[in-house]
């Protein structure tokens, strides 16, 4: 005699503990995610995303474990963004943060953002970005003194204050920093801290070209309250 018995079906465990939340709402299906893209191999990975404006979406790829990314509140996003944190033939990004705050106008193409490989990156408060923009956090590999031993390569955080206009074809590296109300000309090479508020910084490697300035999204100097630093004859979206 035959006896067909129902297997009880084995609950399969999501042994990654990888979490993904959207708008405060923890995500499942990553269909109910707009305008983001996302590819996560690893554990223990948290990424925290809001919706965004704009017609460009946010390729997120994260190898490692125990990362995080975040982005905040009504950011314009025009152009994809691409956003990766890699793996090296060595190291695997582990307790690595990247953190996008609100109000940021990513309005330029080509711009990509690469995680560090043992510190952290952010990036504050409305915020231009232009194009071809690269954030390259990591260094690949070591560089050492023949005599000393000594490595001329380590890693730092970037960080990017509030309010600052990052312009074409900038490229930031580790340890670099700008505090608030910046100007970062066309083709620098950001890789050393700037501590000053309301300067123009530009060329490779990187000066201040001018204190004491201030800038607008607005294109025309007659819209703008300059105490301000707002458009006063229309309405901005950001």
């Amino acid at each position: 005699m035959i006896i067909n018995k129902k297997v009880p079906t084995k609950k399969v465990e999501n042994k990654t503990n990888n979490i993904v939340t959207y708008n405060s709402r923890k995500i499942k299906n990553q269909e109910a995610i707009e305008n983001c893209v996302i590819t996560v191999n690893g554990q223990n990975n948290k990424i925290i995303l809001n919706s965004t404006k704009g017609q460009g979406k946010i390729y997120l790829y994260l190898e490692g474990t125990n990362c995080t990314f975040s982005i905040g509140k009504n950011n314009i996003i025009n152009h994809d963004l691409y956003i990766s944190f890699l793996a090296t033939s060595t190291d695997i990004p582990n307790k690595i943060k990247i953190e996008i705050g609100n109000n940021n106008f990513f309005n330029g193409q080509n711009n990509k953002i690469v995680s560090p490989i043992t510190t952290n990156l952010y990036i504050g408060n409305g915020n231009l970005f232009a194009s071809d923009i690269t954030i390259w956090g990591r260094n690949d590999h070591v560089i050492y003194d023949i005599d000393t031993g000594k490595q001329l390569n380590d890693d730092k955080p970037i960080y990017i204050g509030d309010n600052n206009w990052i312009c074409n074809n900038v490229s930031i590296l580790p340890g670099g920093k700008i505090k608030n109300n910046c100007v970062v000309g066309y083709g620098t090479l950001l890789n050393k801290e700037f501590s000053q508020n309301n300067v123009l910084i530009a060329g490779a490697p990187p000066k201040v070209r001018r204190e004491n300035i201030n800038w607008s999204i607005s294109s025309d100097i007659d819209r703008i309250d300059k105490k301000n630093n707002l458009k006063i004859k229309e309405k901005e979206i950001w």
